[in-house]
């Protein structure tokens, strides 16, 4: 398997290399302060066109489960997690290791299959350092 930093990402739309690791792109309204993810040309509260913003890196894990099929490449069992990144903002990836509801996550990168080789994706792991 390919190391993540010598892939490009599965959808430049959705998120970006950040040095060693990987950035969510979403989009904000600047008129309701509502935040989306993935982007979307306008917000869907007020109707304001949007602009892309890099998501925040780390947030509080909402919801775990687990997944008996194979998800993004990986081997079963898969852990599953909702995230808030963001005031009213919860994304949803795989977990790279086991987390649990009210612990706080951090976006990493990961290897994706892809039809013609390998790709950049992200999932969540345990925020870790002197911040978490």
């Amino acid at each position: 398997m390919t190391s993540p930093a010598a892939l490009a990402p599965f959808d430049a739309a959705v998120l970006r290399r950040d040095g060693e690791g990987v950035r969510l792109i979403g989009s904000a309204c600047q008129a309701c302060d509502a935040t989306y993810f993935p982007a979307r040309a306008t917000c869907a509260s007020c109707g304001t066109a949007t602009t892309a913003t890099d998501l925040p890196e780390a947030g509080v894990v909402y919801a775990v489960t687990t997944s008996a099929w194979p998800i993004a490449g990986l081997t079963p069992p898969v852990t599953v997690v909702q995230v808030d990144l963001a005031a009213g903002l919860r994304v949803q990836a795989v977990s790279v290791a086991p987390l649990v509801i009210g612990e706080r996550a951090r976006v990493v990168p990961i290897t994706v299959p892809a039809a013609d080789g390998e790709q950049l994706g992200y999932a969540f792991a345990a925020e870790v350092g002197p911040d978490a």
